[in-house]
């Protein structure tokens, strides 16, 4: 195998969201479409309807997904376990999370949740947004205060 390093890294993906506020109880299919705003893009194939990447160049991907949000729910600890499905080729599908907890106590205070992955991917694997589990109540995700991110580090040849 080869490397192709590139000199910085180069943005595939840049979204934000959502773009709209949206007080929910974050789920698979709420964060599958929260990332709706485009702000670069490069050969990228994004479904924003179930939330997956494809990857159409092989090689190491950087994965940035970042969730802000408004706690809903006096006394909640608004804990939620998130991350991604990744499948690469005929392997089984991986799953790589993190599990945060706010520790809020009381309604209006603001919590950040990030997730970071190296990945490496062939062309055609791809890799989806998900929630594992979430034990809290809603919260309020104000527009283009979350976002989701994916660089390409090095193409593989």
């Amino acid at each position: 195998m080869s490397f192709k390093t590139l000199s910085t890294l180069h943005p595939i993906m840049c979204r934000s969201g959502p773009s709209t506020g949206r007080n929910v109880q974050i789920s698979d299919a709420e964060l599958q479409v929260m990332f709706s705003n485009v702000y670069e893009e490069a050969n990228v194939h994004y479904n924003n309807t179930n939330g997956t990447f494809t990857a159409q160049v092989k090689g190491a991907y950087f994965f940035d997904l970042m969730l802000c949000a408004e706690n809903q729910s006096g006394g909640d600890n608004t804990r939620i376990t998130f991350g991604f499905d990744i499948k690469e080729g005929v392997a089984a599908v991986q799953r790589r999370e993190t599990y945060a907890c706010g520790e809020l106590g009381g309604t209006g205070q603001t919590v950040q949740y990030g997730f970071k992955q190296i990945v490496t991917l062939g062309v055609g694997d791809w890799v989806q947004l998900r929630i594992y589990g979430n034990a809290g109540g809603n919260q309020i995700y104000n527009p283009n205060t979350c976002h989701y991110n994916v660089f390409l580090i090095s193409a593989f040849s």
